[in-house]
């Protein structure tokens, strides 16, 4: 019984933080990552959950930028289109 608490706490304490991540990555922080020591299936499930949430992060700055643009767009073609009404 000591020797599986002896092997089983450190297993537990990396998988809560994988939890722990996940979690805030679910609060919209997609700065979030899981420690990736070791090199059994934990840390590969952790290398994989950094890498997706990378990504999400990427497409969420895409998303960000590419609404940007949108509403720029969206202030110039309004602008362009009310300068001549204005005269008229």
């Amino acid at each position: 019984t000591i020797l599986s608490l002896v092997f089983v706490k450190p297993v537990v304490a990396r998988i809560h933080r994988l939890q722990e991540a996940a979690e805030r990555i679910g609060r919209n922080d997609l700065t979030a990552r899981a420690p990736t020591e070791g090199a059994d299936e934990i840390a590969a499930l952790a290398r994989t959950f950094n890498a997706m949430a990378e990504e999400l992060q990427r497409r969420a700055e895409a998303l960000t930028t590419s609404d940007r643009v949108r509403r720029q767009l969206v202030a110039d073609v309004s602008h362009e289109l009310m300068t001549p009404l204005t005269s008229v």
